[in-house]
């Protein structure tokens, strides 16, 4: 299975596009801005979505490596001269610097409200952001710190560098305008006015001209980057968010988004498509895009355009040079093909083989006798088939027969482990064929994953109800009986190990994200890392649901043995006897190590004792000094005490006579040899003598109630543990319904 979501998650990288077509590369999720990378050739989109950024490698258009970063990341721009990514934050007001080299996070900078956009001026080693509700651009200088704050128009959108000379061009989508900043001074020289609702600028080195995008006047300002003065306004389709300029082909591209709503009632809904205008030959052609176009970059290596999409998680590749977009149907590769084939019989046969292990014995006989499988295919191939069936059933017999070890395991932590993969896997595959919905060859694969994702959790359910440490379907003297005292103790024994475990890291993973911000300062004095993105990391969430679901499991499998009424009376019987599978009978449990038989006889006493005090409101007085007593005896004279407890634990005396292990301690406590007499014949009058000797026992002060004191205790160290736990709950209840 582990294998399965390695596959689902590489599965999207094995698409290679042939030149000449047009290219969908998946991406993250809402994928928004895009910047591009002068010296490899790599592009780089922010995933605002999924709060990350794809490396997109512009010869092989395959995702490289996925950079997680702060929440909303929703712009990018690169720095030829350092190899640095600066990604602005909206759900951070920030921007997180990126090492090229190895792409990892150096440095978190604070910015101002919305930081909408990024763009580098590298001749001078300045980043300037604009912060569309502060009204303002910042300057970040060599040194990554904020040297100024530039006041412009209002809702700063997007801006462009003029490396020639410095110039930062900034579109104000509020005030219709084009703030000026002379890079130099970092002092606004001048406001062009222009179209409605400038969403997108962009600069053209080869002409010298800037090119600003109108959202709702539908048309194109130019400005020359000589005078800084509106030149020129080109009419273009309804809606244009973004304009990109291909230097090497004095091409423009305009990107048209059916959003929004126009103040010229003239225009025409929007059609999401691609303008490209050729600025030598004054010509223009459309491009349809099946996908609201957002933004766009350039790769001036190859002249290929690339075009995020965020509705539909992609990122849209045009080949520059025809500037077209091929009709055909591409075909997934066969490398694609086969491994998606491979992980589906993968999902089939790993739950297949653990629900057949599990298969009780009264569902194997229902579907042998009742609906009769075996018969039906004897009448329907003709031959008798029915004893290689009857194998195929008797090997699923060594579901029971599995250690108490690895019952726990297989029912504790392989099953949530499955549960949690499966569902990872179908979410792959829905993302996948969301992704690549221009394909048709394995849309089949998408519903046989859900089908399996619902067995596997059917058969987790079905686990924790039929098996270790207590089942839903069966009383504690038949589960015991069944199982095997002791294998039965073993398995509760083995579950409360891994929640010792589990329950402590479960509070951890829940609280950690809640106190991430006041222990932000103190890692940053050891390690350079970001505790909010290193919880928004799939890993650190794939942790929390496969411990939450252990813990879950085992808290549910604890109520189920604990609610039962005799379970502590059974658990002190299997501390004693153990169950062979040969005759049914039960035999003492035998151990030569000391440590271990005293060990087992204090585990079934205050079992025991924990029965007597849930069922009478009386605990043994002083139970401690007996341990004692008991271990200071010859080994001899120990053996024979704890062989006379374990006849006083037989099972079937045990049934009727719940009170003979307590007249047995009685007497060693007391020094006294005999025997309180025990009317065996007259089983009607069990009760009355049960209650007779009950009585004396409370008069003898050898039963007594619990001291307040011990109560208060059990009740504190309860609550030590439900308080935490309930808190944890309720914190990942309240994330997954308001995750951001």
């Amino acid at each position: 299975m582990v294998l399965v979501v390695i596959g689902s998650w590489t599965i999207d990288h094995h698409f290679v596009a042939a030149k000449g077509s047009s290219l969908q590369i998946p991406v993250g999720a809402n994928p928004v801005g895009i910047g591009y990378n002068h010296n490899s050739g790599n592009i780089y989109v922010a995933n605002s979505g999924s709060h990350s950024i794809s490396v997109i490698n512009g010869e092989t258009n395959r995702v490289e490596s996925t950079i997680l970063v702060g929440r909303i990341p929703y712009a990018v721009a690169y720095n030829p001269i350092n190899d640095h990514i600066y990604v602005t934050n909206l759900g951070e007001n920030s921007v997180s610097v990126i090492d090229g080299g190895n792409s990892s996070i150096t440095e978190t900078i604070q910015v101002g409200t919305y930081p909408s956009s990024v763009t580098v001026d590298s001749s001078n080693q300045r980043v300037y952001v604009s912060n569309y509700f502060s009204n303002y651009v910042s300057v970040i200088d060599g040194e990554h710190k904020i040297s100024a704050n530039v006041a412009v128009g209002k809702n700063p959108i997007d801006l462009t560098v003029n490396p020639s000379n410095h110039g930062v061009y900034v579109a104000n989508a509020g005030s219709n305008s084009v703030s000026i900043i002379n890079g130099a001074t970092n002092k606004v020289i001048t406001n062009v006015t222009v179209g409605e609702y400038p969403t997108a600028v962009a600069y053209n080195p080869a002409n010298n001209k800037v090119y600003v995008a109108n959202k709702n006047s539908g048309d194109i300002s130019v400005i020359d980057g000589d005078t800084n003065t509106l030149t020129n306004t080109i009419k273009v389709d309804p809606f244009p968010l973004d304009v990109a300029v291909n230097p090497n082909t004095n091409t423009l591209y305009v990107a048209h988004t059916q959003s929004g709503t126009s103040t010229n009632n003239d225009q025409a809904s929007s059609s999401n498509s691609i303008s490209v205008i050729d600025e030598t030959t004054n010509s223009s052609k459309k491009i349809e895009q099946t996908s609201p176009p957002e933004r766009m970059a350039v790769n001036i290596k190859n002249n290929d355009v690339y075009v995020t999409n965020p509705k539909s998680g992609y990122v849209s590749v045009i080949e520059g040079k025809t500037n077209q977009i091929l009709s055909e149907e591409p075909s997934l590769p066969w490398d694609v093909k086969f491994s998606a084939i491979t992980y589906l019989i993968l999902i089939i046969t790993v739950p297949l083989f653990v629900i057949i292990l599990l298969l009780v014995k009264r569902t194997r006989d229902f579907l042998k006798t009742r609906l009769g499988i075996h018969n039906w295919l004897r009448r329907k191939f003709k031959k008798n088939i029915s004893a290689p069936i009857n194998k195929g059933f008797q090997a699923t017999k060594k579901g029971w027969i599995l250690s108490g070890l690895a019952l726990s395991i297989l029912s504790m932590i392989v099953m949530p482990l499955l549960v949690v993969l499966s569902v990872i896997h179908y979410n792959q595959i829905t993302i996948f064929f969301t992704k690549y919905s221009q394909y048709h060859e394995l849309e089949w694969e998408k519903n046989l994953a859900f089908y399996i994702t619902v067995i596997v959790q059917i058969a987790f359910v079905a686990t924790l109800l039929l098996y270790p440490p207590y089942p839903a379907p069966f009383s504690a003297e038949h589960y015991f009986r069944e199982r095997g005292y002791n294998s039965a103790v073993v398995e509760y024994d083995y579950v409360k190990k891994i929640l010792f475990v589990a329950v402590p890291l479960f509070i951890i993973l829940t609280i950690l994200p809640l106190v991430g911000p006041q222990l932000q300062p103190l890692v940053n004095n050891y390690v350079l890392l970001n505790l909010e993105t290193q919880f928004q990391n799939p890993a650190f969430k794939i942790s929390q649901a496969i411990v939450f679901l252990i813990v879950f499991s085992g808290l549910l499998k604890l109520i189920f043995a604990i609610g039962r009424k005799k379970f502590r009376l059974y658990y002190a019987i299997g501390c004693f006897w153990t169950q062979p599978k040969a005759n049914g009978h039960p035999r003492p449990i035998t151990r030569k190590d000391e440590v271990q038989k005293l060990g087992h006889l204090i585990k079934g006493l205050n079992s025991y004792n924990m029965y007597l005090h849930r069922h009478l409101n009386l605990h043994i007085r002083g139970i401690g000094a007996i341990y004692s007593k008991i271990s200071t005896l010859p080994r001899s004279k120990k053996d024979q005490v704890i062989e006379g407890i374990s006849e006083s634990f037989w099972p079937e005396r045990v049934k009727t006579d719940s009170l003979d292990p307590a007249r047995k301690l009685y007497e060693f406590a007391t020094g006294k040899q005999e025997r309180l007499v025990r009317d065996k014949e007259k089983q009607e009058e069990v009760g009355v003598k049960e209650k007779q000797e009950e009585q004396h026992l409370i008069e003898e002060g050898f039963l007594t109630s619990r001291p307040l004191f011990a109560k208060i205790k059990d009740w504190a160290a309860l609550v030590a543990v439900v308080i935490p736990l309930g808190i944890a709950i309720v914190e990942l209840y309240f994330r997954i319904l308001s995750p951001d």
